[in-house]
C-alpha cells in the first residue's frame, strides 16, 4: 500500500466527524448540537472544543452534552483557529465540518453535502448557500469555486463546509496568527491552490448574528488592516495576477456601495420630512397644540401570553399569577391603562393623556379567566385563533412539549417527514428529546393546519402517553370564549383560524386564515371583531395588506416601540412581557417612555 493509501487507512472512510469550538457560548450551543444530532445523515463524531469558556452558563450546558453522544475536549482559551485544529485532530473520519457554536445546520446539510462528494472524488470540498439570523435576517448566496474575483471582492464561504480531511490538512487548517478574517484566509488559499469543489445553490446553513459577537470586534479598523496585510502579503501573487480584472470588479462593487448609500440618505431626508409634518401638524391643533418642548404623545401596548406558573415553560409565555398581580398593581399606580380602541381614537383626536397603556394577551389559554379576574375591569383585549375551539384542547406545541420535554418516558427514536425524507430523530436522554422537539417544533411551525395536525397525532401514537387535555395548559372552548367576552372590560380579538405562520404560506391561504377566524369569531360573540394579532408577531407588507383587506381596524405586531401617531394602526408595536420582576418590569416600562422624544 502507498502512503497516500496507508494515509487514507487511517481515517473511516466516508463518515463525517462535526468539529464545534465553544468559547463562552453556552446559549446556544445545545442548540448546535441538536442541530448536528438531527441530520438526515449522521455524523459519526461530533467533538466540541471548550475554548477556555469561564462563564457558569456555558460550564452547564457542557456538562449536559457530555451526557449524550458529543465528546468534549477542555482546555485553556487559545483562540478559535487552534480550538479547531485541536478538535479536528481529535477524529478520525475521511470528511470534516467545521461548526461555530451559535451557528445551526439545516436537518440536510451532511446528507447533500456528502453525496455530491461520493458521487465526484475529484472534489475535496462542498459548500452551500447559507442564512443570516438572530439580530439580522437575509439570505447569502455565495460565489462559484472558480470565482476567485467574487471571493476577493465580495467574501468567501463561511468555514462550514464538508471538507475532506486531506485537505484540511494540506493546507495547515486555519492561520492562528489572524487577528480576524481566518476564515476568509482559508477559503482564499482553498481556492488559489486549484482545488476542486462545489457550492450547492441551496441554503443548507444559518449563521447567527449576535449584537457582541466577534464579527463587530474583527471589523475594528486596526484589527481588521493587520488581518488584510497578512493575508494579502499571502495572496500577493494571485492579486497581480488577477490585478486589472480585481479592480474593475472593486471598482464595481464600490459604486454599488455608493449607490445604496445614496438612495438610504434619500430615505432618510423622505422619513424626516415627513416626521416633521407629522410634528407640525400635533404642535398646530386649534386650541390644542403641545409645547414646542414637549414630547411627542405615544402609547405602550403590553403582550401577555399567560398568566400561569408552570414547569416546564418553554416558550417563556408565563407570568405567574402574584407576579402579574404586581404588575398591574404598578400600571394602576403609574400609567393610565385604556383599551386599545380608546387609545386609537384618542392618538387619532390628539388627546391621548400621558402614559396611556393596553394590555393584550395571546392566543387564548384557559388561565385568560384569572387575567381577567386580577385585571378586574382594567380594559384589555385577548387575541384567540379558532382552531378546534368546539372541544377541550391543548395547543399543537403544549403536547410536543408533553411527549419530549416531560418526565414521562417514550421510546428511545422516533420517524418524521422532513420534505422528501423519513429521519429517525434519537429520543433518549434529556439532549436527543430537546434536540428532537426543537426538529418538530420547526417542522410544525412551518407546515399547513393540516400537515401539523398530521405530525402531532403520528408523534401521539408513538409516545404511547396519555395525552387528555389538562386544564392546566388548555386553550378555550367556544362557550368559554363566549363567557370571558361578556366579562367587564374583555374584548375578542382574532388570532387567524389555525395560528400559521402567514408569511411562508402562499397568499391565498393567508387570505383564508385571517377571514376564517375572524368570520368564525363574529358568528361566536354575536358582534364585530374589529382587531387582529399577527401569529408569531410577523407581519411583512403583504400580510398586513391582508390584514387590511379583511377590514380589521387595527392589528398588533411584536415590535417593540411606543404606539406613536403616525404608526399604521394595522401595524401597531407591542412589548411583549415575560416573567420580569416588578423592577424590572417597571425599569423597562420607563424606559421605554423615556425614548418617546
Amino acid at each position: 500500500m502507498g502512503q497516500a493509501g496507508a494515509v487514507m487507512a487511517e481515517f473511516r472512510k466516508g463518515e463525517i466527524a462535526v468539529v464545534i469550538p465553544c468559547f463562552d457560548l453556552g446559549a446556544t450551543l445545545e442548540e448546535t448540537v441538536a442541530s448536528v444530532l438531527t441530520q438526515t445523515r449522521a455524523a459519526a463524531q461530533i467533538v466540541v472544543v471548550d475554548d477556555g469558556s469561564t462563564d457558569a452558563a456555558t460550564q452547564a450546558a457542557l456538562a449536559r452534552i457530555e451526557t449524550g453522544p458529543a465528546r468534549v475536549l477542555r482546555g485553556p482559551h487559545v483562540g478559535v483557529a487552534r480550538a479547531r485544529a485541536r478538535g479536528v485532530d481529535e477524529t478520525t473520519t475521511e470528511f470534516i465540518v467545521l461548526l461555530d457554536a451559535d451557528d445551526v445546520l439545516q436537518p440536510t446539510f451532511l446528507r447533500k453535502t456528502a453525496a455530491r462528494m461520493e458521487t465526484d472524488a475529484g472534489l475535496e470540498f462542498v459548500a452551500s448557500n447559507y442564512e443570516l439570523f438572530g439580530a439580522v435576517n437575509a439570505p447569502v448566496p455565495r460565489p462559484a469555486p472558480d470565482d476567485l474575483v467574487a471571493h476577493l471582492c465580495e467574501g468567501s464561504y463561511a468555514i462550514t463546509a464538508l471538507l475532506r480531511r486531506t485537505l484540511w490538512d494540506r493546507l495547515g487548517g486555519s492561520d492562528p496568527e489572524l487577528p480576524c478574517a481566518e476564515d476568509w484566509d482559508f477559503w482564499l488559499r482553498v481556492l488559489a491552490s486549484g482545488t476542486r469543489g462545489e457550492r450547492i445553490d441551496e441554503t443548507l446553513f444559518r449563521y447567527r448574528i449576535r449584537p457582541r459577537s466577534r464579527d463587530p470586534r474583527g471589523f475594528d479598523r486596526s484589527r481588521y488592516q493587520q488581518a488584510l496585510r497578512r493575508i494579502v502579503d499571502k495572496q500577493r501573487a494571485l492579486i497581480t495576477r488577477l490585478g486589472p480584472e480585481l479592480l474593475q470588479a472593486k471598482r464595481r462593487s464600490l459604486a454599488a456601495a455608493c449607490a445604496e448609500e445614496d438612495r438610504l440618505a434619500q430615505e432618510r431626508t423622505r422619513v424626516l420630512a415627513q416626521l416633521a409634518a407629522v410634528e407640525h401638524a400635533i404642535t398646530s391643533r386649534p386650541g390644542g397644540g403641545v409645547p414646542a418642548s414637549a414630547s411627542l404623545p405615544g402609547a405602550a401596548v403590553l403582550g401577555y401570553h399567560r398568566v400561569a406558573a408552570l414547569d416546564p415553560d418553554t416558550f417563556g409565555l408565563c407570568v405567574p399569577p402574584p407576579l402579574f398581580r404586581a404588575h398591574l398593581e404598578y400600571l394602576l399606580r403609574h400609567t393610565r391603562p385604556m383599551a386599545l380602541p380608546a387609545i386609537l381614537a384618542a392618538l387619532d383626536a390628539g388627546t391621548l393623556p400621558e402614559r396611556a397603556v393596553a394590555l393584550t394577551f395571546d392566543d387564548g389559554y384557559l388561565d385568560a379567566f384569572q387575567a381577567a379576574e386580577i385585571l378586574a375591569g382594567v380594559p384589555a383585549t385577548f387575541y384567540v385563533n379558532v382552531e378546534r375551539i368546539d372541544r377541550r384542547h391543548e395547543a399543537w406545541q403544549e403536547i410536543l412539549e408533553r411527549i419530549f420535554l416531560s418526565s414521562q418516558p417514550i421510546p428511545p427514536s422516533c420517524e418524521v417527514e422532513i420534505g422528501t425524507d423519513c429521519v429517525v430523530l434519537p429520543s433518549l436522554g434529556p439532549i436527543a428529546r430537546k434536540a428532537a422537539f426543537d426538529t418538530v417544533y420547526r417542522l410544525g411551525q412551518n407546515s399547513s393546519a393540516a400537515g401539523r395536525n398530521r405530525l402531532v397525532e403520528r408523534l401521539s401514537a408513538w409516545s404511547g402517553l396519555d395525552l387528555a387535555p389538562r386544564d392546566s395548559h388548555r386553550v378555550v372552548t367556544a362557550d368559554e370564549l363566549v363567557e370571558l367576552g361578556h366579562r367587564p372590560g374583555c374584548d375578542i380579538g382574532a388570532h387567524s383560524a389555525h395560528h400559521l405562520r402567514l408569511p411562508v404560506h402562499p397568499r391565498i391561504v393567508q387570505r383564508q386564515e385571517v377571514a376564517e377566524g375572524r368570520q368564525r369569531l363574529e358568528h361566536l360573540l354575536g358582534r364585530p371583531v374589529t382587531s387582529f394579532a399577527y401569529p408569531y408577531g410577523e407581519c411583512p407588507r403583504p400580510t398586513v395588506e391582508i390584514a387590511r383587506h379583511a377590514g380589521f381596524a387595527s392589528a398588533v405586531s411584536t415590535r417593540t416601540a411606543l404606539l406613536r401617531p403616525w404608526d399604521d394602526p394595522l401595524e401597531i408595536p407591542r412589548v411583549e412581557v415575560g416573567a420580569w420582576s416588578v423592577e424590572e418590569f417597571a425599569a423597562r416600562l420607563e424606559s421605554l417612555f423615556a425614548a418617546r422624544a
